[in-house]
């Protein structure tokens, strides 16, 4: 009942306090020897109830493990693992761009814009898929590139929408022929709806046949390094959507997608803690620099 479960917890509290004390890079919320002290306090309390002497030694054994793990220090100077690493650096990058005026962002973006539209990257593509930024998100704004893929250089332009209001939804690059297809969608963001002004499902760049070349992608994300990686906010929308591009390509004997990177100087850093599944990008632009990367298994210099 419940006097035995408070009893149990007071028995086991000098066992845990130690966890409480702790502080290194790994006791955030949500970090792993926070999630290995939650752990712990549940086989702690668990042990403290057992009636017989072998489910107390086998809670004993698993919190011995599990305070083995938590309290194992961590490298100085460095996160315990890419999640934790991830995390930090979108701190860092958020508190980075958080410290400059909306003028002062408006102006370098539309600076970076510039630097995208004149790439060769971007001219010589045949298809272009664009994210629609958002500057509650802090984003480089691409109406610039927009406009030009739409009315002053016309060829096949694709927006986001995502399908699903989960973090399990898809991604879908849907064909628009001018700004004003795009709505508020289920993220908050300007999104086009699955169907045009006639009722018809959109295209999707994933199966219209767009004839020769390769397709450019601009992508968002929190961060990224020389080398292309890139830190995104979390979902894998971006990476999924790569992946089934690049596959798609594959099997129509066309070149992978370009991928082209818009962000702040602020957001180009020493090093991107990166997952297998993380995709580099080929180019990025900055309102100072078109920087090309160099990232393994890519050759952006062919593009």
């Amino acid at each position: 009942g419940t006097p035995s479960r408070l009893a149990a917890a007071a028995c086991s509290e000098p066992r845990l306090r130690q966890f409480r004390g702790e502080r290194h890079t790994r006791s955030a919320p949500g970090g792993r020897g926070w999630r290995m002290r939650r752990r712990a306090a549940f086989w702690a309390v668990r042990g403290a109830s057992s009636a017989s002497g072998a489910p107390r030694a086998r809670c004993a054994a698993r919190l011995a493990r599990l305070r083995a793990m938590a309290t194992a220090p961590a490298a100085q100077g460095a996160c315990t693992d890419t999640g934790d690493a991830k995390r930090a650096l979108r701190a860092a990058v958020r508190a980075r761009l958080g410290a400059k005026s909306g003028e002062a962002l408006a102006e370098q973006g539309a600076a970076a814009a510039a630097r995208a539209r004149a790439s060769s990257a971007w001219r010589g593509c045949r298809s272009a898929c664009v994210y629609v930024a958002s500057t509650r998100l802090r984003e480089v704004d691409t109406a610039p590139l927009l406009d030009d893929a739409l009315r002053v250089a016309p060829r096949p332009c694709f927006a986001p929408r995502v399908v699903g209001e989960t973090s399990d939804g898809q991604m879908r690059m849907l064909r628009i022929s001018h700004l004003g297809d795009l709505e508020p969608g289920a993220m908050g963001l300007l999104e086009p709806p699955l169907t045009d002004g006639a009722g018809s499902p959109r295209e999707c760049v994933e199966t219209t046949a767009l004839g020769e070349g390769y397709d450019v992608v601009l992508m968002p994300g929190f961060a990224f390094d020389r080398a292309g990686s890139r830190l995104g906010r979390g979902g894998g929308f971006y990476d999924r959507f790569v992946a089934r591009l690049t596959a798609s390509a594959a099997e129509q004997g066309r070149p992978p997608p370009v991928l082209l990177a818009l962000c702040y100087d602020e957001q180009v850093v020493e090093a991107v803690p990166a997952h297998a599944h993380d995709h580099p990008v080929d180019f990025i632009a900055t309102p100072t620099e078109l920087i090309t990367c160099a990232a393994e298994g890519r050759s952006p210099s062919s593009k």
